[in-house]
């Protein structure tokens, strides 16, 4: 684990705004920050790579954050991130929806469209930050639940919150296991959210039951080198335009949408031990090139496919 970002708190050293928004768009997404009226500003962060996610711990004196339709256009991004108050309370609010969390309290919001987060008070909370087809790949109808209380007093609640505050004290010479461990938790999250919202989820769509259906034959079709966007269109009977719109409603596009599966299908295979070298994780993957192979895997893990191979 990595850390990427410290900033202890300061009362005698206080931070500009332009500073903290600053640490904040590096950290998590391009945000506008406000400051709330009151005592003078004072926030601190530790933030570190957590295996496939970034886990923080983060607070302030009263803040807003707002995404807007604009920064989602010209500073694109495919994370989805969890929020889970440890004190104070918030208001997040996206889309059509908006909730007040209270300490441990946990939701969702998603940086491929706007959404907007008050803090009114002295806060404190840890972020996992995650891809957004990570979740997706677990929980389909991840996007029908963001700003969404998942309350503190329910079971699977208590369990998540549990494991991100012991991942969170987790040493840095622990490396070795957090691919595994940070997949887990993401497995926990879609589970508690899947347990508490899938019947406030609306049926998909035909358009969304079509992404369904090509985003399978993709991952069917992984380890084919040769299989690209033209087939999946002729198996599916649509036009390349049509694949396009389905996954832009995903905020990606058919392409990287591969690649992502292809890299995380090769992660898979080193963790579990299902390949018995790099070559043979890329090759079974899709890939044909190990040099840009590996330079994408620890651009998207944080890690050198070779030295995730030695640890496990």
């Amino acid at each position: 684990m990595t850390t990427i970002a410290e900033i202890p708190v300061q009362p005698h050293c206080p931070l500009s705004l332009p500073e903290w928004q600053d640490v904040v768009c590096r950290t998590y997404v391009s945000v506008s920050c406000d400051l709330g009226a009151g005592e003078p500003f004072e926030a601190w962060l530790k933030a570190r790579t957590f295996g496939v996610t970034t886990l923080s711990h983060v607070g302030s004196t009263p803040i807003r954050y707002s995404r807007t339709a604009k920064e989602v256009r010209y500073a694109p991004s495919e994370d989805v991130q969890l929020m889970l108050v440890r004190e104070g309370q918030f208001i997040v609010s996206q889309g059509d929806r908006c909730c007040r969390l209270e300490a441990g309290d946990m939701t969702l919001y998603d940086a491929t469209r706007p959404f907007e987060l008050e803090f009114p008070e002295r806060y404190s909370a840890l972020n996992l930050k995650f891809s957004r087809n990570q979740l997706i790949e677990r929980l389909p109808a991840a996007t029908d639940m963001t700003a969404l209380a998942l309350r503190g007093n329910t079971r699977l609640a208590s369990l998540v919150a549990s494991m991100i505050r012991e991942c969170e004290l987790l040493p840095d010479d622990d490396a070795p296991h957090v691919m595994r461990l940070s997949a887990s938790l993401l497995d926990v999250v879609a589970v508690a959210f899947e347990s508490a919202f899938s019947q406030m989820a609306p049926a998909p769509s035909r358009r969304q039951a079509l992404l369904r259906q090509v985003q399978q034959t993709i991952r069917e079709h992984l380890a084919d080198a040769e299989f690209d966007m033209q087939e999946v269109c002729r198996r599916h009977g649509i036009a390349l335009r049509t694949l396009n719109r389905l996954f832009a409603s995903e905020g990606t596009t058919a392409s990287r949408w591969l690649w992502q599966q292809r890299l995380e299908s090769s992660r898979r295979a080193l963790v579990d031990g299902l390949a018995r070298n790099v070559t043979e994780a890329a090759y079974g993957a899709g890939f044909t090139d190990l040099s840009h192979f590996s330079r994408s895997f620890r651009q998207a893990f944080g890690v050198l496919p070779s030295t995730l191979q030695r640890s496990h």
